[in-house]
């Protein structure tokens, strides 16, 4: 999984992941604003928001930088890596939006917007 993806899942679960004693971001980098109590009873800490800001601004430049690639991806391959690409891209957007949501539910695509990004994704390579 490229790393932007990576970092936008690690995003997400936050909350599973410390449920579980897990915690997958430098400590040194969120620097005290997610505790794992904290974190585990869905509690955001005041600064909370700017370190899952840093995270989204890391992930954005992943993706930005990682965009050239998929063109070094076999044809038959493409839309597939773009499909899930813009994905997880789409999961960043909400957890930007919203980042003390990921504390309370999971954040996700409906079936249908994974639909519609998919079916984007075919029609591309086709063109």
């Amino acid at each position: 999984m490229p790393r932007e993806s990576q970092l936008t899942k690690i995003l997400s679960d936050l909350r599973e992941d410390a449920s579980r004693g897990r915690f997958y971001l430098p400590r040194a980098e969120v620097n005290g604003a997610m505790a794992l109590p904290d974190l585990q009873a869905g509690h955001a800490s005041p600064h909370f928001e700017e370190a899952m800001q840093f995270q989204v601004a890391r992930a954005e430049e992943y993706y930005r930088r990682s965009s050239p690639l998929e063109e070094r991806v076999h044809a038959d391959a493409r839309p597939t890596l773009v499909a899930m690409t813009q994905i997880y891209h789409a999961l960043l957007k909400k957890i930007a939006a919203h980042p003390a949501r990921v504390l309370r539910r999971r954040v996700s695509l409906s079936v249908w917007a994974k639909l519609r990004i998919g079916w984007r994704a075919l029609r591309t390579r086709q063109s």
